[in-house]
């Protein structure tokens, strides 16, 4: 899968890659094996053995993400794009969400669950992102969201919600 036309490269002047040029990216090309981490999943998550299917790479990731593009606002798909480079600048890959969705209202919203545990994150038009969770009668909410914060919430969510 290519890029969607609704993509501009030139306004991402921050956004940190391994390859020179982003409007090439596809799915299963060289990109791919360029941007796929020396580091098996096993090893970053060691509580719990997750197969390829449980995580996404960097080009997994910015492909599900383009695909919600032109369902968003701006600014809600701008702070994503950027949280998600620097996340994935840190961590190569992430765990999979279950569910990845654009709001009516403009937003994004990424969501992961393993039995009673829940962590989203909240990508909205008007309001800054935050993470919210839940296990049981524990819940809360992570205001500002950081990639620190995201990483050490989605280790929770693997070690059910210990």
């Amino acid at each position: 899968m290519i890029i969607p036309f609704c993509f501009d490269a030139d306004s991402f002047v921050d956004f940190d890659t391994r390859v020179e040029t982003i409007h090439g990216w596809q799915l299963g090309s060289r990109n791919s094996e360029m941007l796929s981490s020396a580091y098996s999943v096993e090893q970053l998550f060691t509580s719990k053995h997750l197969t390829q299917k449980e995580y996404l790479t960097t080009i997994e990731l910015f492909s599900e993400l383009f695909k919600l593009r032109c369902e968003t606002s701006e600014k809600a798909f701008d702070e994503c794009f950027h949280f998600f480079a620097a996340y994935l600048k840190a961590h190569e890959f992430i765990l999979k969400p279950l569910d990845m969705v654009g709001d009516s209202e403009g937003g994004l919203t990424f969501a992961w669950k393993d039995s009673n545990v829940y962590c989203e994150i909240l990508f909205p038009q008007t309001e800054a992102p935050y993470l919210y969770y839940s296990s049981g009668s524990t819940y809360g909410v992570h205001e500002p969201l950081t990639v620190d914060v995201l990483a050490d919430r989605l280790k929770w969510l693997v070690g059910s919600g210990v």
